[in-house]
């Protein structure tokens, strides 16, 4: 499913997969591609999981340059 996000009119429906399948390392990992299209996806989904521990990574990613990902993360 991590490799879906590379396929533009699958990149959503691959992103809610993963928050659903709980698969927070995948989506940890597509938040570190310097890619404004993963990282905004990979915020959003990473932000649905409410859990606590994803705090740090989340406020990294509202800091983050690109301003859709930082909204994200929010």
């Amino acid at each position: 499913m991590r490799k879906a996000l590379n396929d533009t009119p699958v990149r959503a429906c691959a992103g809610a997969n993963l928050r659903k399948a709980g698969a927070v390392a995948e989506l940890k990992d597509a938040l570190t591609i310097q890619t404004l299209r993963f990282g905004a996806l990979a915020a959003r989904e990473l932000g649905g999981f409410e859990k606590p521990e994803l705090l740090p990574t989340l406020a990294a990613a509202a800091r983050d340059p690109q301003l859709l990902v930082g909204i994200n993360a929010d």
